[in-house]
C-alpha cells in the first residue's frame, strides 16, 4: 500500500477545491457592474515573403482577420465567464465600430442600456498585425480627450438603477477618457459606500481614486502610486 507522503497538502488542497466552487456558485448570483473606456481588439494575421519596394518595411499578406471585446468590455466578458450576472457602461462614439461594439456585447449576451453613444468621441480600436507570430504593428484609433457633463450624467444614471441589483462595482481605467476624476467623486457619493469599488488603475491616475474599496495595480503602477 503506497502511503501518501503529503497529506496535510492534499487536505489543503481539497479544503481549497471546496473553497473555489462555493464561492463560485455564491458569484453566480452576484451583480456587478463593469465601468471604464470600452474598446475593439482587431487582429490581423497574415505572412511576409517581401520587403516593400516603397520602402524597408515587409508587406503582409492578410489571411485572417478577427474583431473581439477589449478593455472594459474585455474586463465585463471575463466576469461574465465566472458566472456573474455583468452589467456595463461606457462611452462610444457613432460610428461602424460602435455599432460592432454592440453587436459583440449583445452577442454575449449583455445589455447595452449603458452604452452611451457619444457624437464628439470615435469608438477606440486597436489594430494588431501579426505575421509568422511576431506582432507587425499596432495602430489605434481614439479620442483620449475626457468625456463631458453629458456623458457623466447619463452613466450615473445608468449606475443608479442598477445599485439594487449590484454588488460591486469594477472600474476599468485604461486612460482613454472615460474615466475623470469627477466621475470616480460623483460615484463614491451616490453608491453612498453601499455597493464595493474596485478599481484596474492607470499610472497618472491614482489621485482620482480616492473614496473607493479597492486599488489592484501591477508592479509598475504599485511603483509609481507609492512615489
Amino acid at each position: 500500500m503506497t502511503k501518501n507522503r503529503f497529506p496535510g497538502f492534499i487536505t489543503s488542497l481539497s479544503t481549497l477545491t471546496k473553497t473555489m466552487k462555493n464561492l463560485f456558485k455564491k458569484f453566480s448570483k452576484t451583480g456587478i457592474l463593469v465601468i471604464g473606456d470600452l474598446m475593439i481588439d482587431q487582429y490581423i494575421w497574415g505572412k511576409v515573403r517581401r520587403i516593400s519596394p516603397e520602402a524597408p518595411v515587409p508587406v503582409v499578406e492578410v489571411t485572417e482577420e478577427e474583431t473581439l471585446l477589449g478593455g472594459a468590455a474585455n474586463v465585463a466578458n471575463n466576469v461574465l465567464s465566472l458566472g456573474g450576472k455583468v452589467f456595463i457602461t461606457g462611452a462610444i462614439g457613432m460610428d461602424d465600430k460602435g455599432k460592432i461594439l454592440i453587436n459583440k456585447l449583445e452577442e454575449k449576451g449583455f445589455g447595452t442600456d449603458g452604452i452611451i453613444i457619444d457624437e464628439n468621441r470615435s469608438t477606440t480600436v486597436k489594430t494588431r498585425v501579426i505575421a509568422h507570430s511576431q506582432q507587425v504593428v499596432r495602430f489605434d484609433r481614439e479620442i483620449k480627450s475626457d468625456i463631458g457633463k453629458s456623458t457623466i450624467s447619463s452613466i450615473l444614471a445608468y449606475v443608479k438603477n442598477c445599485l439594487p441589483d449590484i454588488k460591486g462595482i469594477i472600474i476599468s481605467d485604461y486612460s482613454k477618457g472615460l474615466i475623470t476624476k469627477t466621475l470616480i467623486r460623483k460615484l463614491v457619493e451616490l453608491t453612498e459606500s453601499k455597493v464595493f469599488i474596485a478599481v484596474d488603475p492607470k499610472i497618472g491616475h491614482f489621485d482620482y481614486y480616492k473614496g473607493v474599496d479597492l486599488i489592484t495595480p501591477n508592479t509598475g503602477e504599485a511603483s509609481f502610486g507609492s512615489g
